[in-house]
């Protein structure tokens, strides 16, 4: 699932920025807040493709904020875009932290929008080919599995079932909400009890609210709640 997070604290211009998102792409998750503490905490325990940032913000600067953020591991190339007044000769010091792109306020929704969608197409990591394999602890030793092998993850009597492309496994200790963390944006939540690899839908039906999936992989439910994780091509 996409991620996109925005950091600014003038309330109507982060629901500005927040519509031109989901004008893109309905179905990311846009998590917004005007704090830079906040912003970072939600970071660490997430996984965000993307950062749109205000340079000035309540609590500390927004650069200081990149800063921060790349200095976490998964971070260190994630797209980051500035939405600042500053004039463009003092920018210079954003090369240090790799920005994206800046847009200057007041902004034109066209820039804006150019800008995130070409991100969202070619810069957001969204393949688990570049992803390390999901290593699982278990009391006393460790499972590590190819992401891409995963075709779908169950959860039932405190226990978790994965299912690959070769054996099922059952493992304990995990939650659902988790093991997310740790899955390429190739998963998606579309249960309360189960989270599949979109690489595996061969049919979604609408009617019944079921999944197909590919190679006699059987079919798997998916909840009214979680339909927006699979709009798009799907519905």
């Amino acid at each position: 699932m996409k991620k996109i997070m925005i950091v600014e604290d003038n309330s109507s211009v982060c629901a500005s920025l927040k519509e031109i998102v989901l004008s893109i792409d309905q179905s990311i998750v846009v998590i917004t807040t005007g704090y830079a503490e906040k912003a970072l905490s939600m970071a660490k325990n997430d996984k965000i493709g993307m950062f749109i940032l205000d340079i000035q913000l309540k609590d500390y600067s927004g650069v200081d904020l990149a800063q921060e953020i790349r200095n976490i591991a998964h971070y260190t190339m994630t797209p980051i875009v500035f939405i600042t007044s500053i004039p463009t000769h003092q920018l210079n010091a954003f090369l240090e932290i790799h920005c994206y792109d800046y847009i200057i306020k007041p902004f034109q929704v066209e820039r804006v929008k150019q800008t995130i969608t070409t991100i969202i197409k070619h810069g957001m990591n969204n393949s688990y080919d570049d992803q390390p394999n999901l290593v699982l602890k278990q009391k006393g030793f460790s499972i590590s599995i190819p992401q891409k092998d995963i075709v779908y993850i169950e959860s039932g009597n405190r226990k978790l079932i994965l299912v690959t492309t070769k054996e099922k496994i059952t493992i304990s200790t995990y939650t659902l909400i988790t093991i997310e963390k740790e899955l390429s944006d190739k998963f998606i939540r579309c249960h309360k009890g189960f989270i599949v690899n979109e690489s595996y839908i061969y049919k979604v039906d609408k009617v019944r609210d079921m999944i197909y999936l590919t190679d006699n992989f059987g079919e798997i439910p998916f909840g009214e709640n979680y339909r927006k994780a699979l709009k798009g091509e799907w519905l």
